[in-house]
Formats: structure tokens, C-alpha cells, sequence
């Protein structure tokens, strides 16, 4: 009993410290959150960034402060889900001060729809890149309903991920199933057509083996294996060999790839209409996802961009653009954001000149009463008798197209009909020669 009472109270004080160490915890990481930054740079001072950094040393070199809705945008490049933005950065370098010198150019109030892995910084004029950070300071505020609403949408997107997937899959091995279906009817359709060919060369074969083995039965050197590899050198080449047996597991076959090939295109056709619906919702449940993610951070966090430049004189810099004024540095910031897409609108136009005639041909012949349509100018120049002509050419036109395909479609049933009893033919002799052949086997 008292070992019982020690292992409770044990485990008590375990979960005490639990609970303490926990909150502790939770303390730490509010007060963190609220004395620094979640920043990101790059490790080689390119401009790519990349997720741990801030500027700490130092404190006393001039900073910059610049509105992201005051830079001037140079171009916008929309995609179906997202935009491509390029935003120039012009100031003036900074008098009386020894070149070259660092300074920090701190850029307020950036996009709440940013996606922080494609900032991208481009020194253009006189400035040297040395550093990109992304900082977004967290601005407590009560809105648990928001949170679980993107919590929803994220656990929505992503079981739609894996429904697509699936669907996916399962959409490749009902494709693999039907190619190997196709595959084994095509094989055994060819093997199973024998022509009068092969029935005669089997014939021919069948003869020469019957008379070899006369030869050898005369000169006296014939042996139980030799009847046996003569008769397989000479034997027929048929790959399908039609009896009962096998024609009866023709039909079977037949009657299971019919059944299965046509319920796994069905449901084929099934799956892929599924998954355009899939997709439908996943498209839509990410937009919904970005817009919510959007609202929520503009009122939760505060954003900007510290770019740690060096600033260098003319003599450093080689490439410095005549064109930008004296004393003025250039920049170039390119990020994406997302929330934004295109769709397109067309506008059709159409102006005529002249005269437009319009004419509704049927298979009776037409009066003189055709319909006229015109544009500005009279139509007294054309001849009338010249409009029957060519109405009645293209009355005969049309007959003549109808019977053109009439006799096509004639012809091809005839091809059908001489085709099938060709195949016919072609079984029954197969059937025939292997017949006469266990005949002559058994005689033999």
C-alpha cells in the first residue's frame, strides 16, 4: 500500500512539473515573440533570402525609411495564381560622408499577400547588396474566429491534396489495366486469323514429313526419336490452333473483355469526372485560403523589408548608368504575391464595305427571290441569269457528294462482308487440315 501511495504521489510531482515547465515555455516564446523579430536573410549576400537573420551590428549607420505603396512599380507580370511585381527604389546618396559607407534601407508596410521565399533584390546603380531581411513584428489581437476558420480551410485543402492524388492513382492502374486488356485481345486476334496460306503450307509440310519418314522407314534407320524431331521440324507454324477447346476459351475470353473493358472505361470517364471536380474545389478552397491568410495577418502583423546596402563611389563602381542623375542610387525590387490571377475578354468588331450577298441554298431549286443584303452600294451589275447557274451548280454538287458517299458506304460493307467470310473460310480450313491431319497421324 504505501509503494502504491509513493508511485501516485511520484507521479503526481512529474506531472506538476510538467504543467509548470509548459507555461514556462509558453511565456518565453510570447515574451520572444514580442521583443524580436521572425527574420530571414541569405548566408552568402545574394539576393535570395533565406530563414534566420537581423541586423544587430551597427547601430548608428543611417537608415532609410520608405513606404512600399510610394516606390514606383516598373512592371507587373500576372500568372494564374499569383503576380510578379517590380518596384524601382531611387534616393539620394547621402552628403558628407566618406564613400564608401553601409546603410539600411527599411521598406513599411509591404503586402500582407507577399510570399517571402521570392524576394529579390537587384543593385542596378552605384549600391552593393549585402544583406535581405523580411521582418514581420506580430500585433496581438483577439481573432480566434479567424484563426479557426483557416485552420478548417487548411485541413480542407489539404485532404483535397490527397483525394486528387489518390484519384490519381487510382486513374493510372485503371489506364494499365485496360492496356494490358487491349493488349491480350490484339494478340490473340492476330494469331487467331489463319489464312489459306498457312492452311496450305501446313498441308505441304505435313506431305514432306510423311514422305521422309517413308524414306527412312525403307532404309532401315529410324528411331523412336527421329519420327519425333522430323515430325516437329515440319510442323505447321499456326500460332492459334482453332478446335473446340479453344474456341470455347474464345468465347469466354470474349465475353470477359467485353464486360471488364467496358466497366473500366466507365469507370474511368467516373474517376476523371471526379477529379476535374476535385480540382474545382481544391482551386477554390486555396483562393478562399489566401484571402483569409490575407485578411488575418494585415490586421495581426506588420511587415517590411530591411535591404543592407553599401554605397560606393564613383571610382569603385564601374557601371554606374549615366543616365540616373548625379548623386542618385537605383534599386530594384522584385517579390510575387499571391491572391491575384487573369482571365480574359475579348471584343469582337466587324465593319464590311461594298456589297455582301447571302444565300440559303436547300434541295429544291431557288427563284430569282434570293435574300440580298446590301452595304451602301447598289447590286443592279450582277446578272440574274448568272445566280440560277450557279444555284443549280451547287444543287448538283450536292447530289453528286450524296452519291459519292453512298457508294463509299456501300463499299465498305462489301469490304466488311467479304472480310468476314474470309475469316470464316479461314477457320473452318484451319479446322479441316488439323482434322485431316490426326487422321493421317493416326493412320500413320
Amino acid at each position: 500500500m504505501l509503494l502504491y501511495s509513493l508511485k501516485i504521489l511520484f507521479l503526481y510531482f512529474r506531472f506538476l512539473r510538467l504543467f509548470f515547465n509548459f507555461w514556462i515555455s509558453i511565456y518565453l516564446i510570447l515574451i520572444k515573440r514580442m521583443t524580436a523579430t521572425t527574420t530571414t536573410t541569405s548566408s552568402d549576400f545574394s539576393p535570395i533570402i533565406s530563414q534566420k537573420s537581423s541586423f544587430t551590428s551597427e547601430q548608428s549607420m543611417p537608415i532609410l525609411n520608405l513606404e512600399a505603396k510610394e516606390l514606383i512599380t516598373k512592371s507587373v507580370v500576372v500568372y494564374l495564381d499569383r503576380a510578379e511585381v517590380k518596384r524601382k527604389i531611387v534616393f539620394q546618396r547621402p552628403e558628407q560622408i566618406q564613400l564608401p559607407f553601409k546603410m539600411m534601407i527599411r521598406i513599411n508596410n509591404v503586402s500582407p499577400m507577399i510570399a517571402r521565399d521570392s524576394i529579390r533584390v537587384d543593385g542596378q546603380s552605384g549600391v552593393l547588396i549585402l544583406d535581405v531581411d523580411y521582418v514581420e513584428i506580430p500585433q496581438f489581437c483577439n481573432n480566434d474566429d479567424g484563426s479557426e476558420n483557416i485552420s478548417f480551410l487548411e485541413m480542407e485543402t489539404t485532404d483535397l491534396e490527397g483525394n486528387c492524388a489518390a484519384l490519381n492513382d487510382q486513374i493510372d492502374v485503371l489506364q494499365k489495366r485496360l492496356d494490358v486488356l487491349d493488349g491480350v485481345a490484339k494478340q490473340i486476334g492476330k494469331n487467331a486469323l489463319v489464312s489459306t496460306d498457312a492452311v496450305q503450307q501446313r498441308r505441304c509440310g505435313v506431305q514432306a514429313a510423311q514422305q521422309i519418314q517413308d524414306q527412312q522407314q525403307i532404309n532401315g534407320c529410324i528411331e523412336g526419336g527421329a519420327q519425333q524431331n522430323v515430325s516437329m521440324q515440319f510442323a505447321p507454324t499456326s500460332l492459334f490452333l482453332l478446335n473446340e477447346d479453344s474456341m470455347k476459351n474464345l468465347s469466354s475470353f470474349l465475353d470477359y473483355y467485353g464486360k471488364t473493358a467496358g466497366e473500366t472505361r466507365s469507370e474511368l470517364r467516373q474517376k476523371a469526372k471526379e477529379l476535374a471536380e476535385l480540382k474545382e474545389r481544391l482551386a477554390k478552397s486555396e483562393w478562399e485560403l489566401n484571402k483569409q491568410r490575407g485578411k488575418m495577418e494585415y490586421d495581426k502583423n506588420k511587415r517590411s523589408i530591411n535591404l543592407l546596402v553599401e554605397i560606393l563611389s564613383n571610382e569603385e563602381d564601374s557601371s554606374i548608368d549615366s543616365s540616373i542623375g548625379d548623386g542618385q542610387c537605383e534599386l530594384l525590387l522584385v517579390y510575387q504575391v499571391f491572391s491575384c490571377t487573369w482571365r480574359p475578354s475579348y471584343s469582337l468588331r466587324a465593319s464590311s464595305s461594298g456589297v455582301l450577298n447571302s444565300r440559303y441554298l436547300s434541295k429544291r431549286k431557288m427563284s430569282r427571290s434570293s435574300l440580298k443584303i446590301k452595304a451602301g452600294t447598289s447590286n443592279e451589275n450582277l446578272p440574274e441569269e448568272r445566280e440560277d447557274e450557279e444555284e443549280e451548280n451547287e444543287e448538283k454538287r450536292v447530289k453528286e457528294e450524296e452519291e459519292i458517299k453512298k457508294k463509299e458506304e456501300k463499299l465498305l460493307k462489301e469490304k466488311k462482308e467479304r472480310r468476314e467470310e474470309d475469316c470464316s473460310e479461314a477457320i473452318l480450313l484451319s479446322f479441316h487440315g488439323m482434322v485431316e491431319q490426326n487422321t493421317d497421324e493416326a493412320n500413320f
